[in-house]
């Protein structure tokens, strides 16, 4: 498994760099797959977003990837879906599964290791790490609707595509509910459907393009190994603008990710909700965490 220390190096934004052929080939791939969506039957969408996805994987991350996570998809579908889901115990099976065999195969170092193919060195761990516990959350959060009574179909292909599909696999992406994921497939007519994704995609790639900016423009203030060495000898006003401007960054970043995730499930159908209500215009903590992360607060 990938010394943490590299994997934190890695945060200096090889990932941002997203090494631009990743970012490239992500915007590319998902605009064809909505393209091929636009012309195929309705009722066969979710399918080829499914075949579409895992093509992607296989291609982009690795075959042997895609199959653990398509083998344990069906695997906690068979487990979950049956006459005892209503039960009290009716969840046990699929949380161990998760549990026992999801965390120890993920964490034990040889799936991290196959991240997106290319020149990614350290942030190669660092992609596939978070695509593996953004893909944990969403399982947890599956399971919780389900023991909760919210989920009152779900289908195979539903299933499938919520866990594997385009929009989610640079890692970074929001945890969407999977009754507010499939809800809002189709909400929109293909043309709205189509400027809102285009617009959450501009902004989106703004921000990325505003820290890769504050990184050009402040590197010496980016805070890492070699600022906090040396942040003793810097003044008050220094080492605050290194802390804003590194807040912003963070924000850039994670709004980037996120949005770009939202806008991709946008382009593809599912009219699903911005994860970010501007949250650098909150009065207050409790209002600060209302607007940061939306699905995940979300009831």
């Amino acid at each position: 498994m990938p010394e943490l220390p590299r994997l934190i190096e890695g945060l200096d934004l090889k990932v941002l760099h997203l090494e631009l052929s990743l970012l490239v080939t992500y915007l590319v791939y998902c605009a064809g797959t909505a393209a091929l969506l636009h012309v195929v039957p309705e009722r066969s969408r979710l399918w080829v977003l499914l075949c579409a996805s895992l093509l992607y994987l296989a291609i982009f991350f690795s075959p042997t990837l895609t199959l653990f996570l398509l083998g344990f998809t069906l695997l906690l579908q068979g487990t979950s879906a049956g006459p005892l889901r209503s039960a009290r115990l009716g969840l046990l099976p699929a949380a161990a599964l998760l549990l026992a065999v999801f965390l120890p195969a993920c964490f034990s170092g040889r799936l991290v290791e196959l991240g997106p193919r290319g020149p990614l060195d350290q942030a190669r761990g660092f992609v596939a790490l978070f695509l593996l516990i953004t893909y944990f959350k969403k399982a947890l959060y599956y399971l919780y609707e389900l023991r909760c009574g919210r989920v009152e179909r779900a289908d195979l292909a539903g299933v499938l595509v919520y866990f594997l599909s385009l929009p989610f696999l640079l890692g970074m992406a929001p945890v969407v509910s999977y009754t507010h994921f499939h809800d809002r497939f189709g909400a929109l007519p293909p043309a709205r459907a189509v400027i809102s994704a285009l617009r959450t995609i501009a902004k989106a790639l703004l921000h990325f393009l505003g820290l890769a900016l504050i990184r050009s423009l402040f590197n010496d203030l980016w805070i890492g190994p070699t600022f906090v060495a040396s942040a003793a000898a810097l003044s008050p006003p220094s080492v605050a603008l290194a802390l804003a401007l590194n807040y912003l960054a963070f924000y850039a970043y994670h709004y980037g990710a996120d949005q770009l995730s939202v806008g991709m499930a946008r382009l593809h159908g599912f009219d699903i909700r911005d994860n970010y209500a501007n949250p650098l215009a909150a009065r207050d903590y409790a209002d600060f965490w209302r607007r940061w992360n939306v699905h995940f607060f979300a009831r």
